[in-house]
């Protein structure tokens, strides 16, 4: 309905606890559970969805570097962004952000967070539905553009997944969001840990 994620069958890793999933271990003695994510998945899937070229992998730098901000706390701009992509109320994003209306209106404006939402409460009202980056159907139309961010974004991480561990030849263990956990010999986990792209 929403377009994220869900478990149909077997255990929900979805729905536990980072310190339960830290205290996971393989169930063959020679190998261990690796993690691997992808940095600020949804800002950076979706700014290139609206066609901005990111020349940084870190996209909170290159936004700070794109609309000069001067930014004393990194986490707080962080959260902040995630924030309005979400939803949040203006007044909640402000506070968050630790910033003024102008700040956020940089931001929302880069983000075209108004075009989009304007776009996609469209293309909802016509047919019912939208469509996320992949063609699958979301329907439901509350916080419309984090859902479709949402939705993009798992779509977006799976194919990515699936990929990496079929060139990889790796066994999943299991995926949480955008982040994947394989199960690999010592090895193998030399062979891939440097992969950055």
């Amino acid at each position: 309905m929403s377009g994220r994620t869900s478990i149909k069958k077997g255990f929900n890793f979805l729905t536990s606890s980072k310190e339960f999933r830290k205290g996971c271990k393989s169930l063959k003695k020679e190998n261990i559970l690796v993690s691997i994510d992808f940095k600020a998945c949804e800002p950076n899937l979706y700014l290139r969805s609206i066609g901005k070229n990111i020349d940084n992998p870190d996209v909170y730098s290159y936004l700070m570097n794109e609309l000069s901000l001067k930014v004393e706390n990194r986490e707080k701009l962080k959260r902040g962004i995630l924030s309005v992509l979400y939803g949040a109320s203006d007044d909640t994003a402000i506070r968050i952000l630790g910033g003024d209306k102008k700040t956020l209106g940089m931001i929302k404006e880069f983000f075209m967070i108004g075009e989009t939402t304007e776009k996609l409460r469209k293309d909802f009202k016509k047919r019912g539905y939208i469509f996320n980056l992949y063609g699958r159907p979301i329907f439901s139309d509350k916080s419309i553009l984090n859902k479709w961010i949402q939705s993009s974004a798992v779509d977006f991480c799976s194919l990515a997944f699936l990929n990496f561990a079929k060139q990889n030849n790796l066994d999943v263990a299991y995926i949480v969001h955008d982040d994947m956990v394989v199960d690999c010999k010592v090895k193998d986990y030399e062979k891939i840990k440097n992969i950055n792209e």
